[in-house]
């Protein structure tokens, strides 16, 4: 569900808090005249403090316990692998890969895998020069309907990829040796494939969830191989894979993978990147100052979704920590088996 649908619960627990507010406080008993003893009351004394449970009175007060700790593991610094917060902060993406290279070379699926995501992030500036890279800019500005965020994220990928138009960053492709392609925009597909038969985690689950020409058991065993070493990369490519994270819609599967990831040290602020590229680019006034990633996700899924998925997060922890793979909530994989498309692999 989409977010906006907790008018009707905000308004019951209104009215919850204001029966409480008016609820008379019982009368004190009067001093005895003549004595400095409080007699004890004549009626019995109020019930114990019981803690309320998940499902308790239709869900509302555990929906509203687990809402601070949404809020909290959104205002939680990320704890992210160095060389993941380096990719993010880099100022010149074509130094950062060029950086990377020789333990590339090595072998290294870690520095593949990252050398993959600066050129597949700076594609649209392999082969062009500064001055064409300038002015693809000032035409992506200079659109009259863009929006703030989409100004600040077209000027931010110039910063960080224009590097490629003014830098002989030749050595990434000589590097592939036989594998090189005939096309520099193909040179990421290369590196991700060496990440992938490296078996660094992040690769070998992306491997596994986008659309390939790879069959479901060939999928599954790329997850089953993923998961032991799977950190908060690995369970934040199974929420973006579970649902339709980028429509700004969720289901419990996804939510509890987003839960996960951000227990992990996943960024899930307000700023985060991935954050920022889903929702706010599309529709300005999708995200809210002041709410994280994690809690726009939480408030568009359904007080019940909630419960669930809060519920699942855990669960998939435990497995996560047992290696029983099998019982985890996976996505959907025969469908991402692209030669059904071609008539290649039986229905």
């Amino acid at each position: 569900m989409r977010v906006g649908t907790l008018a009707g619960t905000v308004g019951i627990t209104g009215l919850m808090l204001a029966t409480l507010a008016v609820l008379p406080t019982a009368p004190a008993v009067p001093r005895a005249l003549g004595s400095s003893r409080v007699p004890a009351a004549a009626f019995p004394p109020p019930p114990k403090a019981r803690p309320l449970q998940v499902a308790a009175h239709g869900g509302l007060p555990a929906v509203l316990g687990l809402d601070r700790e949404i809020a909290r593991l959104g205002r939680a610094p990320a704890r992210l692998e160095p060389l993941r917060r380096a990719f993010l902060e880099s100022t010149s993406l074509v130094q950062f890969a060029l950086e990377r290279l020789p333990r590339a070379s090595a072998g290294d699926g870690a520095s593949q895998y990252f050398i993959y995501l600066a050129l597949d992030q700076c594609r649209s500036y392999l082969r062009s020069d500064l001055d064409l890279a300038g002015e693809n800019l000032e035409r992506m500005a200079s659109i009259a309907d863009l929006t703030t965020e989409e100004r600040i994220t077209w000027q931010s990928e110039y910063a960080r990829c224009r590097g490629f138009s003014m830098t002989d960053w030749s050595a990434l492709g000589e590097a592939l040796g036989e594998d090189r392609p005939g096309a520099e925009i193909e040179y990421a597909s290369v590196w991700f494939e060496r990440a992938a038969l490296s078996g660094y985690p992040p690769a070998l689950a992306e491997q596994a969830l986008r659309p390939g020409p790879y069959g479901t058991d060939d999928r599954a065993a790329m997850l089953r191989e993923a998961l032991p070493g799977a950190g908060a990369e690995v369970a934040w490519l199974l929420f973006a894979h579970s649902g339709n994270a980028q429509s700004g819609e969720i289901n419990v599967p996804a939510l509890a993978w987003l839960i996960v990831a951000c227990r992990a040290g996943q960024d899930c602020s307000e700023g985060a990147r991935w954050y920022r590229g889903f929702v706010c680019v599309q529709e300005e006034h999708r995200c809210s100052v002041g709410q994280s990633a994690i809690e726009y996700y939480w408030q568009a899924a359904s007080p019940a979704e909630r419960e669930r998925a809060w519920s699942q997060s855990h669960e998939i922890e435990a497995v996560l920590r047992s290696g029983a793979w099998d019982n985890l909530p996976l996505p959907e994989l025969e469908s991402r088996d692209y030669r059904r498309l071609w008539g290649g692999v039986d229905s």
